[in-house]
């Protein structure tokens, strides 16, 4: 007679309760009594043995499998805080009604989907193989592929906590492989790390566990449950509204390979938004090539478009052993490396007003001239110890390089004109400004944000930018004459006034709309300017929410002025409104207000990519009829601000409530 051990599944002769192979008694009851019993059969199918492991939302069972004849794994959803087992018996029962047994369905639903989407990949050698998923006693389950070995942590565990170069790149090729077969078919893991990473005995490497598994929508906004694991999760997993691609999954797999070489663990990548304390792995191991440092330090990068777009660009620089570009390098092709969609519609519009754009652009050659254009920069701010300023960070290098590239298409286009910029500390630009106007020695093209009409006297009629450049392609430009009557001004951008929600301080607001005190978290509600976003979200990760104002008059602000020297010479004047011209292009204003924050864009292509790169505000384009423009230099934004938080949350009725049911039905919606 014939039996089978169900703890090392050999059979042996006879009907003894000892197994002469491993010592298992049969009988053996399981440890925890709220485990299925050895010998239990499910799906007229599976014969359960002993537990491989278990943690708070399952149990992993070894089994023999009678149809294949092989050894399996069952997997059993079983999440202990809300479910029990009487002992003996098989049926799981949900602890309370209502709420509870709706989390637990819910909950089980979530494990189904797990077992759907591994068993997607299932012929995939790098990659776990589910071959079956059902539903019994009152629970679920997943019948896997047997493995033995052990995980990336429990090796690294056992080598001391790191290892070489050679076998973390053979380990990481592997899980390359995986990972392509996992984007192709549209899905992101979203939780890679050396506990998810199984070496197997005979040296097959496994990605394993898709619980956090989650179809990628790159061109819609998803709602997403935060998953995420401390040290290998990137920043955009740490928000519930996010936008979540391959770069994702390429973010946690640089953590583990860093984790495998270094021999630590990341420092959590919220933390690294505050202050980047990682240090280079170079700096840990100084004996790490320099390819593998600069390759790891990319996929780690804490903006996503400065990551590998895929992973076979990281599989490529592992194996072309190439030193990639630093993050710096690498701002100036951003375009190329951002993943944005846009709707066919747009495409169309797009071609037509390039076809515009280009008509006028090369309607007649420039004469030669040399031009100078003045802008200010901002300077290392002291207003709080909260702002997120890099010490490393150049503001004048930022400036020059987003002004070489807006001036870039340009100067292909007229070789003839030479165009200088100079840059000016912003805290002494206007009066340098107008002692320069003042003396014939003015720039020719300059920013004129915050100059009255007095001061604007030297500045030229800029109807011809107007008169050529398809209207209906921009925001605000169609009224423009009804914003600019003297037509001496042109705005690139413009700014939108939001609330700022802290959502872990619902203390209520504070007498007066105070950025420093918000940024403090002593203030529940801040307003303030759309381009303020982008350094309040860095200040205050996963804690900072925004809205739309909900009360008030909603007064905009145009950004980003620019005029023309009316006192230059001809050819230079000419050269300086075409100049104005091109900055109103798609790529200035990408390189302007989507790659950096000088506020919104007034090109409506640009302004639905800017919506795309940051989910979080897309609802300004809905809110852009309901805004309203005050005649320049009669108010300033920190007025509208003011009065605007007033308005809503001192004398008016606007609660934390109230945002968080916006929030909310946003999240459904």
């Amino acid at each position: 007679m014939q039996t089978r051990c169900l703890h090392c599944m050999k059979e042996y002769e006879g009907s003894s309760g000892i197994c002469p192979y491993c010592g298992f008694v049969y009988g053996t009851p399981p440890n925890e009594i709220y485990h299925l019993h050895p010998g239990v059969v499910l799906q007229n199918r599976y014969q359960i043995g002993t537990v491989v492991s278990f943690g708070g939302f399952g149990v992993i069972y070894r089994a023999w499998d009678t149809q294949l004849d092989t050894m399996a794994a069952i997997k059993e959803f079983f999440p202990t805080t809300i479910v029990t087992r009487t002992p003996g018996d098989t049926r799981v029962i949900p602890l309370g009604k209502g709420q509870k047994l709706e989390t637990y369905n819910r909950s089980k639903a979530l494990f189904i989907e797990e077992a759907r989407n591994t068993a997607k990949f299932s012929n995939h050698p790098n990659i776990t193989n589910v071959y079956n998923f059902f539903e019994e006693n009152n629970t679920a389950y997943m019948a896997m592929e047997f493995l033995e070995g052990i995980t990336l942590k429990g090796y690294l565990d056992q080598c001391g906590g790191r290892i070489d170069v050679d076998t973390t790149i053979t380990i990481l090729l592997s899980i390359i492989s995986a990972l392509k077969e996992v984007h192709k078919a549209g899905f992101l893991h979203r939780d890679i790390s050396p506990d998810n990473i199984f070496i197997c005995t005979n040296n097959t490497v496994k990605l394993i566990d898709f619980g956090a598994a989650k179809f990628s929508d790159e061109e819609n906004e998803q709602y997403r449950e935060v998953v995420l694991k401390p040290g290998y999760a990137p920043p955009e997993q740490y928000e519930k509204k996010s936008r979540q691609a391959p770069w994702t999954d390429i973010y946690a797999l640089g953590a583990t390979m860093y984790r495998a070489i270094t021999g630590m663990v990341p420092v959590e990548s919220t933390n690294r938004l505050v202050e980047d304390t990682m240090l280079r792995p170079k700096e840990i191991v100084p004996s790490i090539p320099d390819y593998i440092d600069a390759a790891l330090v990319r996929a780690m990068s804490l903006t996503p478009q400065f990551r590998f777009k895929n992973v076979t660009e990281f599989e490529q620089a592992i194996l072309a052993q190439k030193i990639m570009r630093s993050e710096a390098e690498q701002r100036r092709f951003l375009l190329k490396r951002r993943i944005l969609s846009v709707s066919i519609v747009a495409g169309i519009i797009a071609v037509i007003g390039i076809n515009s754009h280009l008509e006028y652009k090369h309607r007649t050659t420039l004469d030669p001239a040399e031009i100078t254009v003045w802008m200010p920069v901002e300077e290392e701010s002291e207003e709080s110890a909260y702002d997120i300023i890099d010490e490393n960070t150049d503001p004048y290098g930022e400036a020059e390089e987003m002004m070489g590239n807006m001036l870039a298409e340009f100067e292909q286009d007229f070789p003839d004109v030479k165009v200088n910029v100079e840059y000016k500390p912003a805290a002494t630009y206007h009066d340098e400004l107008m002692a320069a106007l003042d003396s014939d020695q003015g720039p020719t093209v300059y920013m004129s944000d915050g100059m009255t009409q007095d001061e604007l006297s030297h500045a030229a009629d800029l109807k011809d930018v107007i008169k050529f450049l398809n209207k209906s392609e921009y925001y605000f430009l169609e009224n423009y004459e009804d914003y600019f009557p003297e037509r001496n001004q042109i705005p690139l951008g413009f700014s939108m006034p939001i609330n700022y929600y802290n959502n872990k301080n619902d203390s209520g607001s504070a007498g007066e709309n105070d950025k420093q005190a918000f940024l403090e978290g002593k203030a529940t509600f801040y307003v303030g300017g759309s381009e303020e976003y982008r350094q309040i979200q860095s200040a205050m990760p996963a804690t900072c929410d925004v809205t739309p104002v909900m009360d008030g008059d909603e007064k905009g602000t145009f950004l980003s002025l620019w005029s023309v020297n009316d006192r230059q010479g001809l050819d230079e004047r000419e050269a300086g409104i075409r100049l104005l011209y091109y900055f109103l292009g798609g790529k200035p204003q990408d390189y302007m207000f989507v790659q950096q924050d000088y506020g919104l864009p007034l090109n409506k292509l640009e302004l639905s990519r800017y919506e795309q790169a940051n989910p979080r505000m897309n609802f300004v384009e809905d809110e852009i009829e309901d805004l309203s423009f005050s005649e320049t230099g009669t108010i300033t934004k920190e007025e509208i601000h003011s009065e605007l938080y007033r308005e809503q949350f001192v004398s008016g009725d606007v609660t934390a409530d109230d945002i968080k049911e916006w929030l909310d039905k946003e999240q459904k919606d």
